[in-house]
């Protein structure tokens, strides 16, 4: 029961966020006020809190939100939500599935062309006052092979586009056994690891997908396969997923 029945408060915390969808969405929902603030609130009256990745809701932070009926993260990922602790308060929680979908594949793509042609490398060699060709001597890109660990949707958007720039797509996730993007393939997690020029991480973080990070990342330590991941290595040894990777 609300400790102020006729008013609940909407509070959102993203730095980034503008109250005016917020509004739009909420406008015929009465006795409702909206405010935006930077850390998360306490106290009674506040119904929903809508937060970025980096604001963490748990048991503590829920203590002090009695009234609280909605948790809803404004990101694709939700790793940090204690989804444990929020059912027990009979809390609702919900995430932005499809968010960005297309950009982050677009960056996945941006990252695989960067390493297959080495234009970071080239640039920085240039900017030094060199001309060293070797240094990373550029690979085509059609007839690459792109191995994508996670088909799922931001996985089946990097397919479509690998495969628009003629690579050899390969695709690894137990929950699916045949690809719907044409010119996909699906196979076994070592088969990718031992065939793939780059390999791109697209999984939600959990015990199961962190055993599979960490695979790959011993696998690429073996043969030197390149990551177009974001920040792989503090998935594997912090726990949390990059935000938008």
């Amino acid at each position: 029961m609300l400790t102020e029945p006729h008013v609940g408060q909407v509070a959102l915390v993203d730095p980034v966020g503008t109250l005016e969808p917020v509004r739009a969405a909420l406008a015929d929902v009465p006795g409702v006020e909206l405010v935006h603030v930077e850390h998360l609130p306490r106290g009674g009256g506040i119904i929903a809190v809508l937060i970025p990745p980096e604001v963490a809701v748990g048991a503590a932070e829920l203590s002090e939100l009695p009234d609280l009926r909605i948790v809803a993260a404004t990101s694709t990922g939700f790793d940090h939500l204690d989804l444990e602790a929020i059912a027990a308060a009979g809390v609702w929680a919900t995430h932005c599935a499809g968010y960005c979908d297309e950009e982050v594949a677009e960056h996945a793509i941006a990252f695989a062309l960067d390493l297959l042609r080495g234009i970071t490398l080239l640039d920085r060699s240039v900017h030094a006052g060199e001309w060293d060709y070797a240094r990373a001597a550029p690979r085509r890109v059609a007839g690459a092979v792109l191995g994508i660990v996670g088909l799922g949707r931001i996985g089946r958007e990097v397919a479509r586009r690998a495969v628009a720039l003629e690579m050899e797509v390969l695709a690894a996730d137990p929950a699916v056994a045949e690809s719907d993007v044409p010119g996909v393939r699906c196979t076994g997690l070592s088969e990718l690891l031992g065939a793939a020029d780059v390999v791109t991480l697209h999984t939600p973080l959990t015990p199961q997908t962190r055993a599979r990070a960490t695979t790959v990342a011993a696998a690429i330590r073996t043969d030197g396969t390149t990551v177009a991941a974001k920040l792989l290595a503090d998935v594997v040894s912090r726990g949390r997923a990059p935000v938008s990777a």
